[in-house]
């Protein structure tokens, strides 16, 4: 017969074991149920993702739009819980602009890794502006918790230090971008815009002279690139 204190290490042990593979199993859920895959949000133009799209293709969109590149990244284990966290914010802000369309957001796809990475595409800035500080809009409460974890970081009431954010936005002029899609699933911005076969016989031309510089004193950064390696002495 085992002595009485085994019972006792037994009665909490198991209870706690319990506790914590609950917690394991329901983080390992919630992580695979984020992006296992890449996930795209809004309405895409094209009726099916495994559709593929034969030919040579371009999107067509009218005037100037905005790219977002948007995500999180942890350097600590210790901080998994709170890049849980932002990620599942970041999954209901494009639910919310998906699921009740806002003026100006065209749509998005996300990856899961880390870095994560969400590639948004808006009508202009000021659309992205005016849904990140509309009160009602859940990117304000969800910044205002971050800045919160970030301040009680550096007051050390907690150790984790190890997960960011960052974003990169993009002002795309009318006509000055360059879209090729050819025997691939629709991608990228061509999965919210209009798609049309690449006709133009521009398209048979290099890059640099397929998008040329454009406005006063704009620097072809390929032929600065050439002049800059002519102008390099070889080592002997």
């Amino acid at each position: 017969m085992a002595p009485p204190g085994h019972w006792i290490l037994c009665a909490v042990a198991v209870p706690v074991l319990g506790i914590c593979c609950t917690i394991f199993c329901l983080g390992l859920v919630t992580l695979l149920s984020l992006c296992s895959t890449h996930t795209t949000y809004s309405k895409p133009l094209v009726p099916s993702k495994k559709e593929i799209l034969r030919g040579r293709l371009t999107a067509q969109i009218e005037g100037d739009f905005v790219v977002v590149l948007i995500g999180s990244a942890f350097t600590s284990w210790r901080s998994i819980p709170q890049a849980l966290s932002t990620a599942m914010s970041m999954r209901q802000m494009l639910k919310e602009l998906q699921d009740e369309p806002y003026a100006g957001f065209l749509g998005a796809t996300s990856w899961l890794s880390n870095p994560s990475v969400s590639i948004q595409y808006w009508r202009s800035l000021e659309d992205l502006h005016r849904y990140a500080r509309t009160p009602k809009r859940k990117h304000v409460g969800a910044w205002g918790r971050f800045n919160r974890y970030l301040k009680e970081a550096a007051a050390g009431q907690h150790s984790d230090k190890g997960m960011g954010i960052y974003h990169e936005a993009y002002q795309v002029h009318a006509g000055e971008y360059e879209t090729v899609y050819s025997n691939v699933p629709p991608t990228g911005l061509g999965q919210f815009t209009q798609l049309v076969p690449i006709q133009d016989k521009r398209s048979t031309k290099p890059s640099k002279q397929r998008l040329p510089a454009q406005g006063p004193g704009a620097l072809d950064p390929m032929a600065c690139l050439e002049a800059s390696s002519a102008d390099q002495t070889p080592v002997s």
